[in-house]
């Protein structure tokens, strides 16, 4: 109500949702004391729940004259909330004190999120919706006063210092200043979770596959991955990172380095993180909440510390992680050489030391993918291959491996990426004297995977395909070329001939591309 803060939860499918309101001066509490329970009905199915200061007219004093009560002497200036419900495919925005609709809309691309946000170049609070390939915000009267595109459905959105970040199904995030976007940031999977930490371009991310982390702008800063699925994702007022999961644990971190701070569990699957001063003691609390209903508030710790002192820690505390790191490193090595036989037999023969490894990139298969090429340049043995997938998301279970019956110097591992976008692999080529040795030597190649993964380069013409594009680009033909020898797999470069290049691509899914590119007056015109 502007001054004293009230707790919302909506059960979705019923159509419900519960307010928790212990400071209503109008309320009657129950027998033992506490407040009772309001229950609001919609009757729809609930998707999205914010609330917000969204009508400037909407004040405190306009709520007690309403209810019959004697505003305060300052309750014309304190803007209550309203609650923001997304009904499906409509928004609905409700004045819980006065039990009213303020207003309805229909929003045909669906509501799949919803926040209240102030932006940069917006006179007035919006609730921002997001949809199918969509983000709207619509002022307090209902009117439409934002718009603009995603590639997919916006599971989530969020104001960040004037600026609105948007997360979609479609591995992005969008960072939008008024109305251009910004920045557009590929991650490897869903996302499912975004929040501001309090300074323009710097916010933390969450994503289906349970990674979550901090970006300044378009770097990323640190990131960590959990096997339990994210439901919440908070910034305290401390600016650290607050994350709710399925496990039931409470995890804070710090938004700097991703160290954990605290950590607390809960008997059952959290679902929802908010941060608010429910008990009026002057200090907001982090407060999580439990699919069983149980609701726990957490208080920042106040430690009174000298400033030169605390970096004189934090130094040390860095210098010792480095030192037991390289501690880690040589015993590994030193439990390594024990293991060793002491007399060399024929079995424990290691490879030459002029072993060398290279990497090549086939045809596409039948099935759907490429082949990774890798050989060894003596008569050494491949009996084994791991691709590791650093950033995740672009394969099926992040990891691959192949280890023949007949191991020989070469060997072809499949990958079938599921999307475009520029992932990073680690290969671990595991290579033998003899195709039976127990004594193997393990070689570490990075593989950057071109932007479009999916599209092979091929010789012959292919079908024209029914849809195209004609644009200009103010560039030479020449780097046009070199352009989409680095974007796309191929095995030899494109080339310039005459200031023009023709170039064919086939899709992992057997759909035809073409690319052509000529010189005109004010630079490239090129057909895709």
């Amino acid at each position: 109500d502007g001054n004293h803060p009230a707790v919302a939860c909506a059960a979705g499918a019923c159509g419900q949702v519960l307010l928790y309101d212990p400071h209503d001066e109008l309320q009657v509490t129950t027998t033992s004391g506490a407040p009772p329970l309001r229950t609001l009905n919609f009757n729809k199915t609930i998707t999205a729940l914010d609330a917000g200061p969204l009508d400037p007219a909407r004040t405190r004093a306009q709520a007690k004259t309403t209810r019959g009560v004697t505003p305060d002497e300052n309750d014309d200036k304190v803007v209550r909330d309203v609650l923001l419900v997304g009904l499906g495919s409509a928004l609905m925005v409700y004045d819980v004190d006065l039990n009213s609709d303020i207003f309805y809309r229909e929003c045909p691309d669906g509501v799949f999120s919803c926040r209240f946000c102030t932006l940069q170049g917006c006179e007035q609070p919006l609730a921002v919706v997001g949809g199918n390939c969509s983000v709207v915000g619509f002022g307090w009267q209902g009117t439409e006063l934002f718009w603009n595109v995603a590639g997919d459905d916006v599971r989530v959105v969020a104001p960040c210092e004037g600026d609105l970040l948007v997360g979609s199904d479609d591995y992005e995030i969008r960072i939008f200043r008024k109305e251009e976007s910004i920045y557009e940031i590929s991650e490897a999977d869903k996302v499912v979770a975004l929040c501001s930490l309090g300074k323009r371009g710097r916010f933390a991310f969450g994503l289906a596959n349970g990674t979550v982390g901090v970006y300044k702008n378009n770097e990323r800063r640190w990131r960590v991955k959990s096997k339990n699925a994210l439901v919440a994702l908070l910034a305290t007022q401390n600016r650290d990172v607050a994350a709710g999961w399925s496990s039931g644990a409470v995890t804070l971190r710090s938004a700097s380095n991703g160290q954990v701070i605290f950590k607390d569990t809960f008997d059952a699957p959290l679902v929802s993180l908010v941060c608010a001063d429910l008990k009026l003691s002057g200090a907001p609390q982090l407060i999580a909440v439990g699919v069983d209903g149980e609701v726990r508030g957490y208080l920042p710790a106040v430690v009174e510390r000298d400033t030169s002192k605390a970096e004189d820690d934090l130094r040390r505390k860095r210098e010792i992680e480095q030192l037991q790191a390289e501690k880690r490193r040589l015993v590994g090595e030193l439990r390594a050489l024990e293991e060793q036989p002491q007399t060399p037999s024929d079995d424990a023969q290691g490879i030459p030391p002029d072993t060398q490894i290279s990497l090549d990139v086939a045809a596409p298969c039948a099935n759907g993918g490429f082949e990774l090429i890798v050989a060894t340049s003596n008569q050494t043995y491949v009996v084994g291959v791991v691709v590791l997938d650093t950033d995740g998301g672009l394969f099926e279970g992040e990891t691959l491996s192949c280890a023949p019956a007949r191991p020989t110097d070469k060997l072809g591992i499949v990958v079938r990426p599921k999307k475009n976008f520029p992932a990073s692999l680690k290969l671990q080529i595991h290579v033998a004297a003899r195709p039976m040795s127990t004594s193997i030597h393990v070689f570490e190649v990075d593989y950057k995977l071109p932007k479009f993964c999916r599209f092979y380069h091929v010789h012959e013409e292919v079908a024209q395909p029914s849809s195209w594009v004609k644009f200009d680009v103010p560039t030479n033909v020449q780097r046009v070329a070199q352009y989409l020898t680095q974007a796309f797999v191929s095995t030899e470069e494109v080339e310039c001939v005459d200031n023009q290049v023709t170039s064919y691509y086939v899709g992992l899914d057997g759909s035809p591309l073409r690319v052509e590119a000529h010189k005109d007056t004010t630079g490239t015109t090129i057909r895709i």
